[in-house]
């Protein structure tokens, strides 16, 4: 295989870990409390968190659902 290949397939793993490095980095603040921390105000991501976490744990198209 020539180096041209192989870079080409290294490519997604670079751009992947280029995204998490620059989220962590921006999210600076919250990124160490994570699990009793939220941004802002308490209107719209307490809701999204509240979402998120109902979605993971309530299984789909059961009568809880």
């Amino acid at each position: 295989m020539s180096t041209r290949v192989l870079t080409q397939r290294w490519h997604p793993v670079w751009a992947g870990l280029s995204y998490g490095a620059l989220t962590l980095i921006l999210t600076y603040p919250l990124v160490g409390r994570l699990s009793s921390a939220l941004p802002s105000d308490l209107g719209d991501p307490l809701l999204n968190t509240w979402i998120l976490w109902w979605n993971s744990t309530v299984l789909p198209f059961s009568e809880a659902w």
